[in-house]
């Protein structure tokens, strides 16, 4: 699944290319930031209707950030969806990003523009999680959908054991609350596997291509290769990235569940590229899958209980809440709070790839053990 951002540059006839972080404080000190703030708005959504048109982007999410002198303007929410009326765009194609700043400012106020704006559908990140007065009282009250850890936590996470620890922690807090999390400024394929170890399979940053203007980035799209094809998905990618190590452990019952696992959460992806016109195909693909890892889990915690794991209670647990958050998410989809791409890629990210094939990695033992001893004899 791809979101894309906007990032804003000023190109001054005698200065150049003008950074936003020279421009925009001093546009902030006036209404300055409000003209801009709407041009930004209209652009966006105006883009968002043009890529509907294509196969290729029609299911691209893009990201704005919004001011707090933005934000708490009295009719802010109308513009929103004015906006979104005006150029025929799906809400949840739109994601704002909010950062700490707006949202202490008048916590009341922006609580209830916020819970708006989630009923029109619009998605919601906090931006730059952890660099300001952070505080889980407003985190808990917040309607948000995401939360995007800073570049100075990403940036020396693989050299600096205080910054992976407060990455770790920022991810664990997400999956707590609920909430995806997203990395910004991941310039290294050393940040992409030390995050994607640690839980997080969102990634944004120049690894992965630099702020281009938007005839660029179409043709940069096209090299990537066509989002609507799932060899090119990213939940695809994911799950063949970390299967080669977990498809054959050498024990025939374990490879045969992992196989049929594998095959069906192919088929919720391709069922996923054409849900809208075949709902009823991806409903299908989709309660299988979660029945065959509901098994899943169901049979591991037998064959845990029976080797006494120490840690079986909080295990099982685990699995209940990777499952109730599949169904959260599920139904957050279908009423069009995320996105399709954004289900998929928690089952293929979280489920199947960071719990089922690490954690099956880590039981091979006991698995194999009880597996070799539970075959029935012959006679």
């Amino acid at each position: 699944h791809f979101s894309v951002g906007i990032n804003m540059r000023w190109m001054h006839p005698v200065r150049g290319m003008v950074s936003p972080a020279q421009f925009i404080p001093i546009a902030e000190e006036s209404s300055l930031m409000l003209e801009i703030g709407g041009w930004v708005l209209d652009t966006a959504c105006r883009q968002l209707a043009i890529w509907a048109k294509n196969v290729q982007t029609r299911d691209l999410v893009l990201a704005i950030n919004v001011s707090a002198q933005q934000f708490k303007h009295h009719d802010f929410v109308s513009q929103i969806e004015t906006v979104l009326r005006v150029h025929a765009v799906e809400a949840s194609r739109l994601k704002l990003e909010l950062t700490e700043s707006v949202v202490l400012n008048n916590v009341t106020d922006v609580i209830t523009k916020m819970h708006a704006l989630k009923a029109l559908g619009v998605g919601l990140s906090l931006d730059d999680f952890g660099t300001g007065y952070s505080s889980l009282s407003y985190l808990k009250q917040l309607p948000l959908d995401q939360l995007k850890i800073d570049q100075s936590f990403v940036r020396d996470m693989t050299t600096d054991q205080n910054d992976a620890v407060m990455v770790q922690t920022i991810i664990n807090l997400a999956q707590n609350f609920r909430l995806n999390v997203i990395a910004e400024g991941v310039e290294t394929e050393a940040q992409q596997t030390a995050l994607k170890l640690s839980g997080c399979n969102a990634y944004q940053g120049y690894f992965f291509s630099k702020p281009v203007p938007i005839e660029l980035f179409e043709k940069l799209l096209k090299t990537i290769g066509n989002v609507a094809y799932p060899v090119d998905h990213s939940a695809t990618r994911l799950l063949r990235l970390n299967w080669q190590e977990s498809y054959n452990c050498g024990e025939a019952t374990i490879d045969q569940d992992h196989r049929q696992l594998f095959d069906l959460a192919n088929t919720v992806i391709d069922a996923s590229f054409a849900r809208k016109d075949k709902p009823l195909e991806f409903d299908a693909a989709m309660d299988k899958l979660l029945t065959h890892v509901a098994q899943h889990f169901a049979d591991e915690e037998a064959i845990l209980a029976e080797h006494h794991y120490i840690d079986l209670a909080s295990h099982a647990r685990a699995h209940r809440g990777l499952i109730e958050h599949a169904l959260q998410l599920r139904d957050n989809a279908a009423k069009g709070n995320i996105t399709i791409g954004e289900l998929v890629d928690f089952l293929v990210g979280e489920v199947i790839v960071q719990h089922i094939l690490k954690t099956d990695s880590k039981f091979y033992p006991l698995l194999l053990a009880n597996r070799t001893v539970a075959q029935p004899e012959n006679g």
